[in-house]
């Protein structure tokens, strides 16, 4: 895959995610196009540019949301890391690879993201918010990859 088409489906994911989230952010189930850029990009990246976008993503959402900056910069680098190194691992070209991937990964760090940085988990979120805010986000993924592919091509 071109370098052309890697940023292509990456970059507009968090571009939108900042020019939506006053708009998005009062929904229980809203999408995280950041998480989803992260995901799909670490699954396009190596496992260092990973985790240094996963580092950026993570400051760049610590500002947004005022949020503390260590842990989010941790779990983003995290998160882009664990993609890096299972891209060596899968075929990561596959459509059922990142619908999946995507969706347990949004759910996953918005499950450790509401545990560890936010106020705590409740079943509502636990049950509710975050597999719909998951399977928003992959859609939402899925629809960008198929954007990038087709302006590529």
């Amino acid at each position: 895959m071109r370098a052309r088409t890697k940023w292509l489906m990456i970059a507009p994911l968090p571009l939108l995610h900042f020019t939506l989230h006053p708009v998005l952010s009062g929904w229980p189930g809203a999408p995280d196009l950041l998480v989803a850029g992260l995901l799909v990009g670490s699954l396009t990246l190596r496992w260092d540019q990973a985790a240094l976008l996963g580092c950026t993503v993570g400051l760049l959402e610590a500002s947004m949301s005022l949020e503390p900056a260590g842990p989010m910069m941790l779990l983003f680098a995290i998160a882009g890391l664990v993609g890096g190194l299972l891209r060596q691992l899968i075929y990561s070209d596959s459509d059922r690879v990142l619908v999946g991937f995507v969706f347990l990964g949004s759910w996953l760090i918005l499950l450790v993201r509401l545990l560890f940085v936010g106020q705590g988990l409740h079943s509502a979120a636990l049950f509710v918010e975050a597999p719909l805010s998951a399977a928003l986000t992959t859609l939402a993924s899925w629809l960008g990859r198929r954007f990038a592919l087709a302006v590529a091509s």
